[in-house]
């Protein structure tokens, strides 16, 4: 899945899963990505860093998602304190079910812990609907479960504020 940024022009997202470590390594051996590393090489990105990738394990089962033409996502990373982790870990599984069996419009609702940093969590989730699918997004963040999140992240419990990202699919 490939999107661009609602509010910064020619930002990118990609979102990727495989069912395990064995499975992206098949992927990158293959000629499509292949292309993509000589497009990498040609450094044709607006900064000295180039693509910021970083590897999660998810709560869920990898699968196939069917995406309805168009979807709108969002990326968040969270760095919840170490004192609050349980409880973190609690409302987010709360905040997932809730989305998962209650939402019509939300198609994905996706989060793991970096196996590259520690304490990193990184969530992806879509939603379709009116407006590029932001309808979706707009129920969810009016649901009771996504509220009981509110309520925990007003408090002071994240080691850095969080960073979220919206943007609508594309389909090349």
């Amino acid at each position: 899945m490939v999107g661009e940024d609602t509010t910064s022009p020619n930002a990118f997202y990609f979102h990727e899963e495989y069912e395990n470590e064995a499975g992206f390594k098949a992927h990158t051996e293959t000629p499509h990505f292949a292309q993509w590393q000589s497009f990498c090489d040609t450094k044709p990105w607006s900064n000295d860093d180039g693509p910021q990738v970083d590897f999660y394990q998810g709560t869920h089962a990898a699968k196939k998602w069917k995406i309805p033409g168009y979807a709108y996502c969002l990326n968040v990373n969270l760095y919840p304190k170490p004192e609050v982790r349980d409880e973190f870990l609690r409302v987010i599984a709360a905040n997932k079910e809730g989305t998962d069996t209650k939402e019509p419009l939300a198609l994905q609702y996706v989060y793991g812990e970096s196996t590259q940093s520690p304490g990193t969590f990184h969530f992806h989730e879509q939603y379709t609907g009116e407006e590029d699918g932001k309808e979706g997004f707009d129920a969810h963040a009016a649901a009771p479960h996504f509220q009981e999140w509110e309520a925990f992240a007003s408090k002071d419990v994240f080691q850095k504020p969080p960073e979220v990202s919206f943007f609508k699919t594309i389909h090349c």
